[in-house]
């Protein structure tokens, strides 16, 4: 089963290249994600953005929409850098006999989010865990994810949920989880990775045992 829980951890942990016991690491020039074995079962966290990694922005900043079949209107910046990590993750991930998870903060949320759309395409379902992704497209990327078991979370008043919106054509791929929904703090304290993963794994505490996904 595909732990929400250690989805988490390991969404966090991708900031930390590499994750022990990480069977393998892809890299591209602008982004990089980390496999990780739980028996049969394969997670695949992405990183986030590294904030005195300027390739990381140009990647954020690439706000133009870009259309690919089966996904409609997607963020090019985004997109085109899951479509860089994709050949190396796809080697894993089509081949695996178990369960298979993406997860990730912010940046790494988003690439997360298009990796398993990628996997999706080729019959490939997964679990999803998303903290604070910016949004990647519109009703046809969604449906795209509809096969998966996606969770979106935002924390606070957390801005990069909300961006892009360009008239309504961004949203987010499936209801958003809001934690502490009624507090405000600073960007950079709403937007913490550490702050999520502890927040996300007590609100799964509270909800009782088991917090896993098929």
């Amino acid at each position: 089963m595909i732990s929400l829980a250690k989805a988490a951890d390991l969404a966090i942990a991708a900031y930390r290249l590499p994750v022990p016991p990480a069977r393998r690491v892809y890299v591209r020039d602008d982004v990089a994600a980390t496999l990780t074995r739980d028996g049969d079962d394969l997670y695949v966290s992405a990183r986030g953005t590294v904030p005195t990694f300027l390739p990381n922005w140009r990647v954020d900043l690439g706000a133009g929409l870009r259309w690919r079949p089966g996904v409609g209107a997607v963020h090019s910046g985004i997109w085109d850098a899951a479509e860089e990590l994709w050949p190396q993750v796809q080697r894993d991930v089509l081949t695996t006999r178990g369960r298979l998870g993406f997860c990730g903060h912010s940046l790494g949320a988003s690439l997360a989010l298009c990796l398993a759309s990628m996997a999706a395409s080729h019959g490939v379902s997964s679990t999803i865990l998303a903290l604070a992704p910016a949004r990647v497209g519109g009703g046809a990327f969604a449906r795209s994810l509809d096969r998966c078991a996606v969770t979106v979370v935002r924390r606070a008043n957390d801005l990069v949920t909300e961006v892009p919106w360009l008239f309504g054509l961004y949203r987010q791929p499936a209801p958003v989880l809001r934690l502490r929904a009624d507090e405000i703090m600073t960007e950079l304290d709403a937007h913490s990775a550490a702050g999520y993963a502890a927040d996300f794994k007590a609100y799964l505490a509270s909800k009782g045992p088991g917090p896993c996904a098929s």
